[in-house]
């Protein structure tokens, strides 16, 4: 992760919608010097890029937490080792109401417990 730079060449507008995930979105530059190298640079090769660093890893070897496979969810809210899976306001409204959260089960994404979850288990 690159913290400072200098922007180079920007390949969206602000506001661009549908970019997808692992799109070059900008080019940064650690010396000034260099952002006249991209002035002409239009995303549509990686190898076109002016001056770009060899050490960039070819993008079927990049790893990225969105790609990733996740572990399929077990059919209840309690994974192994006990741990309740529950929005904030599920754990919230479970406490006010003094429900016990592993005796529901979670109609969210991945199982998870939700406030309507905990509203309609009283």
């Amino acid at each position: 992760m690159q913290e400072e730079g200098y922007i180079a060449k920007l390949l969206f507008p602000e506001g661009a919608k549908d970019v997808k995930l692992g799109t070059v979105v900008a080019i940064i530059v650690d010396n000034k010097d260099d952002v006249s190298k991209f002035k002409d640079y239009s995303g549509a090769s990686p190898a076109a890029a002016p001056g770009k660093k060899a050490e960039a890893a070819p993008e079927e070897k990049r790893s990225c937490p969105a790609t990733m496979e996740r572990p399929q969810s077990t059919p209840d809210s309690a994974a192994a080792g006990g741990r309740i899976f529950a929005s904030p306001i599920a754990k919230k409204t479970a406490e006010e109401k003094s429900v016990d959260l592993s005796k529901i089960q979670g109609s969210g994404p991945n199982s998870r417990i939700i406030k309507s979850d905990v509203e309609s288990a009283k």
